[in-house]
């Protein structure tokens, strides 16, 4: 099973009762952690693996080279994360566009791949 942790920052302040109400801004993603195995073939030869490491670094190298956004990643032989150093909207939304893609990836079903929201 692949295990996806997506970190989202502090929400915004409830506004005051003599504003406007507020229109609902999108959650603040900050990072992601993601490790585990598919299962669905051998190493090396599973295509839902080969699918999650491929939206993964398609998504650091959008943050870090396209965006430069400034990030601390890291990679071992069992786990890939990246966070935010500081935040930003777009930055912020191609993590998200990341999360929308793995549990598409699972056919929404959160068996293969489990997907988390954590806030820091």
């Amino acid at each position: 099973m692949i295990r996806a942790v997506f970190y989202l920052g502090a929400s915004n302040p409830p506004p005051t009762t003599t504003q406007e109400p507020a229109v609902s801004e999108p959650p603040d993603f900050v990072g992601f952690l993601i490790g585990g195995h598919a299962g669905c073939g051998k190493s090396g030869r599973d295509i839902l693996c080969a699918g999650v490491s491929s939206a993964v670094m398609l998504t650091i190298n959008t943050l870090r080279e396209n965006l430069a956004l400034k990030t601390k990643f890291k990679a071992t032989n069992r786990l890939i994360g990246l966070k935010l150093l500081n935040t930003d909207y777009n930055g912020s939304r191609v993590i998200e566009a990341l999360l929308e893609h793995l549990v598409a990836l699972d056919g929404g079903s959160n068996k293969i791949i489990t997907v988390i929201k954590r806030t820091l």
